[in-house]
């Protein structure tokens, strides 16, 4: 009982100490061990082999004001290595509970081994942290306990691996290989910055990556909201400092040497020299870190490139032949290598794709025509409906000859999203619809001739978080009206998703729990094959390397909006990119930028999904100049309007043109009970039974 308590008195007098003054990079120099399991040069760790580490280190100190540290660096610099020191220094000198985080479950497991090894090499360590055994839960894989805290080892592919845990020190490494939303609670690097909230102003918060794909890239975002510092290393001829750069790498034709040029001097540096240039001034030397923004006060952040390897880590001359290898290959039509050499080399992010459209070029496109009014070419108006937690978003737009289309609204309603009927469903289904004497028709839309054109088709993005129900029932009271219920596909293979394809699965189930033949069928979206042809061949979205055309004017194709349409929609229409898949080889996907909305792109989808249900693709021109002649004859379209006019286009002769104007939706109501069983008919003149039976016998 004594002993017990003395210790807790201990633990508790150890807690309210002042941290030490000691800095991790003199701590590392003076207690940390390499271990030979884990690294090509083991042994004592020596600051002055990579000297520009030092910095880093000293920003993730107890004592340093800084309260997230940002490393944007290349491959086996400097990023895992300072984390551990800074883990170990921590763990040594202000333990507390620590969360580190990575990409995958199998990089979790690798970093929990090499922390283990590193425990057991640093003598420091060994008394301080749990012996690992196969039945102490105080040392395992994920959690390691130590006098004072716990360290957590995880991913950050789940919401539950970044609640419930209060910590003062928070790791996330390679940030641009995590998820953009974790099971729709948001982004994780938020997620882990609220763990550390309880500990405010002595918490630390250290974020490290290679970058990737620029329109998605986090560790981009994290270094511009600090410091945003470089390393400069002075020549050794003029003395100047500089920031060693690829474009001033030079190599001779047959790729047997590369030399740096000093871009104050030209003078040529030899690689031999760059042991002497790294050094900084702590360690005799002059090179330092500076600094190309003012920051927020509170975030440090760092970007370095393999040009500053040390000597015996990868050399001038070896960059110089990759890069020569990945611009044959960027010649060939293959990014790839490009890519990886710009992320883990140059520890530069990498543009996805190019447009040949910008935001400001959709703005002067905008055409002189007045909202919810249809120009002269569009004859069918269709909506894209897309819902959101607080918000409904919703486009109309009105399609022409050659899928040629014009917007007619675009904006949103915002309320309620969760519960049926109410909120933001209400005003939408005031917004769709107009009661004519107690019966809900479709509103219309003034055309140019002075007609009246009611909207015909309206796909509806149902989606699968906590209002899809709200939206089922919307869809099912408004289905007769022509409201699809929709949904997203996801892609499985390398061949696209169809744009518009029958619903096959029913969601409403009988009194059997079997699927019920009436109830509501969602209809499967081609999201990505339509964006294909919208973004990329209609608005000139392309990869990077090819060159996109924009389809502008009028004609086939063209896409068309009014000029006084809502200011986000220009970004929003150009808010994804085409990457590469990560989970099906040769395939690509489109992907919403980082920090961006995409709802006007999703609606516009949307709209032309409801289009293509009509199979207006298919139409000849037979079904326009019918639509045309209804619409300059307002009265006759007022009349099919009373009458619904529900009949179907007819193919006409090997032409294959309509004769009809295409078919409004088809009523399909769900029958209150179910249909009784009857017994089939016998037909009144059966055929005689014939050849032997043992039964007629």
């Amino acid at each position: 009982m004594a002993d017990g308590f003395g210790s807790i008195l201990a633990v508790i007098g150890r807690g309210v100490e002042p941290d030490p003054e000691l800095r991790i990079d003199d701590w590392a120099e003076e207690h940390m061990v390499l271990p030979r399991k884990n690294a090509a040069e083991h042994g004592p760790y020596r600051n002055e082999r990579t000297p520009y580490a030092r910095r880093v280190q000293q920003c993730l100190s107890p004592g340093h004001f800084a309260r997230r540290v940002i490393v944007r660096a290349a491959a086996q610099m400097l990023k895992t290595q300072s984390g551990l020191n800074w883990i170990a220094g921590s763990i040594d000198l202000a333990p507390a509970n620590a969360l580190v985080l990575m990409p995958t479950l199998t990089l979790a497991k690798r970093l929990s081994s090499r922390i283990g090894e590193t425990i057991k090499a640093v003598p420091r360590l060994r008394d301080k942290v749990a012996a690992p055994r196969s039945r102490d839960a105080r040392n395992t894989i994920d959690t390691k306990e130590f006098d004072g805290g716990t360290l957590h080892i995880t991913t950050a592919g789940s919401a539950a691996n970044l609640a419930e845990i209060a910590v003062r020190y928070g790791w996330g490494d390679e940030v641009d290989r995590w998820e953009l939303d974790v099971d729709g609670e948001g982004d994780p690097v938020m997620l882990l910055e609220n763990r550390t909230s309880t500990y405010s102003s002595i918490s630390k918060q250290y974020f490290t990556s290679s970058p990737g794909i620029s329109e998605f890239s986090r560790i981009d975002r994290l270094v511009a909201e600090g410091t945003d510092e470089y390393y400069h290393v002075p020549c050794p001829h003029c003395g100047e400092l500089h920031r060693l750069e690829f474009e001033n790498l030079q190599a001779d034709a047959g790729l047997t040497r590369a030399w740096m040029v000093c871009p104050h001097c030209a003078c040529v540096i030899d690689e031999s020299a760059k042991s002497s240039m790294l050094l900084d001034k702590d360690s005799g030397g002059r090179a330092e870190w500076r600094a190309t923004r003012p920051g927020d006060g509170v975030t440090v952040s760092f970007t370095i490139s393999a040009l500053y390897a040390p000597l015996g880590w990868v050399s001038w001359l070896k960059l110089a032949r990759e890069r020569d290898k990945a611009e044959k290959a960027l010649e060939a039509g293959d990014t790839e290598l490009m890519q990886v050499f710009m992320n883990t080399r140059m520890a530069k992010s990498w543009s996805a794709g190019s447009s040949a459209s910008s935001v400001e070029d959709l703005v002067l496109r905008g055409e002189d025509y007045a909202e919810l009014t249809l120009p002269e070419g569009a004859l069918l108006p269709t909506l894209g409906v897309d819902v959101q937690h607080d918000r409904i978003a919703v486009s109309i737009w009105g399609w022409g000859r050659g899928e040629e289309g014009w917007l007619a609204y675009w904006g949103e309603i915002h309320g309620e999203t969760k519960l049926p009927g109410q909120g933001a469903w209400a005003d939408l289904e005031r917004f769709l619809f107009e009661d004519q004497g107690g019966v809900l028709v479709n509103r219309g839309l003034k055309h140019a001739s002075g007609a009246l054109l009611r909207w015909k088709r309206c796909s509806l993005d149902t989606g699968d978080g906590s209002n899809q129900e709200a939206a089922y029932v919307f869809c099912r009271k408004h289905r007769a009206r022509g409201v699809l219920a929709v949904k997203g596909g996801t892609e499985r293979g390398v061949a696209r998703l169809e744009i518009f394809a029958p619903p096959k699965q029913s969601v409403d189930v009988d009194r059997k729990d079997k699927a019920f033949k009436f109830g509501l069928k969602p209809y499967i979206v081609g999201t990505h094959k339509a964006k294909d042809t919208l973004l990329r061949d209609r608005l000139g979205m392309c990869d990077a390397g090819e060159n996109g055309v924009v389809r502008t004017g009028r004609g086939a194709g063209r896409l068309h909006w009014y000029r006084d349409v809502r200011a986000d929609f220009h970004a929003q229409l150009l808010s994804e990119v085409q990457v590469p898949s990560k989970t099906r080889r040769g395939a690509k996907e489109w992907h919403k930028k980082a920090g961006s909305h995409n709802e006007a792109l999703d609606t516009l989808v949307y709209a032309y999904h409801a289009a293509r249900s009509l199979k207006f693709n298919l139409w000849g021109e037979g079904v326009w100049l019918a639509l045309e002649q209804q619409v300059r004859q307002p009265d006759l379209l007022a009349l099919a309007d009373a009458h619904g006019d529900d009949e179907a286009a007819t193919e006409a002769g090997a032409g294959g043109e309509a004769e009809l104007p295409p078919p409004a939706p088809e009523a399909e109501p769900a029958p209150a009970v179910l249909p009784a069983k009857r017994r089939p008919q016998q037909p009144s003149n059966p055929k005689p039974r014939g050849g032997f039976s043992v039964k007629r016998w």
